[in-house]
């Protein structure tokens, strides 16, 4: 899910790109903020720690 959100994120930023007056076209800020908001998305996504395990016991005594 990090990965789509980044990809969301960095298109959106892209479109609000404060730097289109030097020289980048639009596209170029889109499809740049998209990849570059991706990659974070990735990133994310593998540092976040996985959920605990719990075992069938743990799950029926509640803990």
């Amino acid at each position: 899910m990090g990965p789509l959100i980044g990809l969301v994120v960095g298109a959106y930023c892209g479109i609000q790109n404060p730097f289109a007056l030097g020289g980048l076209s639009q596209l170029t800020a889109i499809i740049g903020g998209a990849v570059l908001g991706s990659f974070a998305g990735i990133l994310v996504m593998l540092l976040d720690p996985k959920p605990e395990q719990k075992n069938t016991e743990d799950q029926i005594l509640g803990f």
